[in-house]
């Protein structure tokens, strides 16, 4: 008998177990695979629990040829409990761990659909500052322009391996909308922490040369100001023309 005690759970990063014929034609699983998957799924593949003498459990099912029983909530409101413990049953390792790149991948694009649905759209021309993507470039997805993003997508392109795909570019960046100092404190957050265990009573005023340390330390901040954090609320759209 198989077992899954070894193997990694399947993704519910998508409704991909109620859409199997999503995996169809990707190369993941042959499609006769998954319609071998599919009919594991059917409703008549279930039937009522029993007990071994042939009485029924009242609101408990069983999968029939796996031998998983599902109480009656769970059988009847989530889906994804029952599709996963079933199949978890019959797939490989290699075949969740391909199920779940994929599940992954919808999600992340029905994710995408949805905020760029939401978010206010601006042309490429119109915005000139720092840009993002996920996942491109050498700063963690931030560009300092659309022109440099642009530029980095060219090169990427014309080293692109086609044993991976033809090369599908972005049509649009999200704006870099909000810039943090990295620097954002001032001599009382620094006081607040290194006098946490002072002796009851205690006062900052007590401290000798508090002005001079107060005026150094809003000197420092002011000469590092420049430095700054880069954000994205993925609000604003630039459309890459």
């Amino acid at each position: 008998m198989k077992t899954t005690q070894t193997k990694p759970k399947i993704s519910c990063f998508s409704d991909i177990l109620d859409n199997l014929h999503l995996l169809k034609d990707t190369g993941l699983l042959t499609n006769e695979r998954i319609d071998q998957l599919v009919s594991y799924l059917k409703p008549e593949s279930f039937a009522p629990a029993r007990l071994e003498n042939g009485r029924v459990i009242p609101e408990w099912f069983c999968h029939l040829d796996s031998g998983h029983i599902f109480n009656g909530w769970t059988f009847a409101n989530s889906k994804y409990i029952v599709n996963n413990t079933v199949l978890g049953y019959y797939l490989t390792e290699a075949e969740i761990i391909a199920i779940n790149e994929r599940a992954n991948q919808l999600w992340c694009a029905k994710r995408d659909a949805q905020k760029f649905e939401k978010a206010q759209k601006v042309k490429a021309s119109e915005w000139t500052g720092p840009v993002y993507l996920d996942g491109a470039g050498y700063k963690d997805g931030y560009f300092d322009s659309v022109e440099d993003y642009l530029d980095w997508a060219a090169n990427e392109k014309d080293d692109w391996d086609e044993d991976e795909g033809e090369f599908v570019a972005a049509k649009f960046v999200w704006a870099v909308d909000d810039i943090k100092p990295v620097l954002n404190f001032d001599v009382d957050d620094i006081l607040e922490r290194f006098t946490e265990e002072a002796h009851e009573g205690f006062e900052n005023s007590q401290l000798a040369g508090l002005e001079e340390f107060k005026k150094a330390v809003d000197e420092f901040v002011e000469k590092n100001k420049s430095e700054v954090n880069w954000y994205s609320t993925e609000k604003i759209a630039v459309i890459l023309e």
